[in-house]
């Protein structure tokens, strides 16, 4: 409570109060304190509507707490004014494929990918897209292009294992796998 207090306090002397609320909000999501984390983002984007990174930010937490709905209109007040918003088209991808919506994650990556060509993190995520809509040859080739562009991408080369296997590719399986532990986060 005094340390809110005193955030409450640095925010309005701040010349940019909108990301002193954006970092309390950070603080506290880092903290798992997602209530906490969801008033500090509600409150930076009260303060400062034009700043996307709180709106983001607070798609990003309501999606942690199961509520879908409220985080795409977290997005889609980001992507009103910046349709190009390489973030918010991603996160929108992530909800869309927790609801299994597969064909709206792949438009949601696509957009992403428009904004920033060749990111391996939404090379992944439209892979793994493809893998939940039944396209394995699709995904396959997208893992591979996200590791050509990040060797170590842990995540990706477990999912990229896991399509090989599925292919009946037990071999290039083991192999990913060896090389995921290599790249394993210590």
């Amino acid at each position: 409570e005094e340390a809110r207090r005193v955030f409450e306090q640095a925010a309005e002397a701040s010349a940019s109060p909108a990301r002193v609320w954006v970092e309390v909000g950070v603080a506290s999501y880092q903290r798992d304190d997602l209530e906490g984390a969801e008033a500090a983002f509600e409150r930076a984007s009260v303060v400062e509507p034009g700043f996307l990174t709180a709106w983001n930010n607070l798609g990003k937490v309501r999606f942690a707490q199961g509520r879908h709905k409220e985080a795409i209109a977290c997005y889609k007040e980001v992507l009103s004014r910046d349709g190009d918003n390489y973030r918010a088209w991603l996160n929108s991808g992530l909800v869309m494929a927790d609801l299994e919506r597969w064909e709206q994650a792949l438009s949601c990556y696509d957009e992403a990918l428009k904004a920033q060509r060749e990111d391996p993190e939404a090379l992944y995520r439209k892979g793994l897209a493809l893998q939940g809509s039944g396209d394995r040859e699709g995904a396959l080739a997208l893992f591979k292009s996200a590791l050509a562009f990040r060797l170590g991408f842990y995540d990706c080369r477990l999912a990229y294992a896991k399509a090989l296997r599925e292919q009946g590719d037990a071999k290039g399986a083991l192999t990913q796998l060896e090389e995921a532990s290599s790249a394993a986060p210590k």
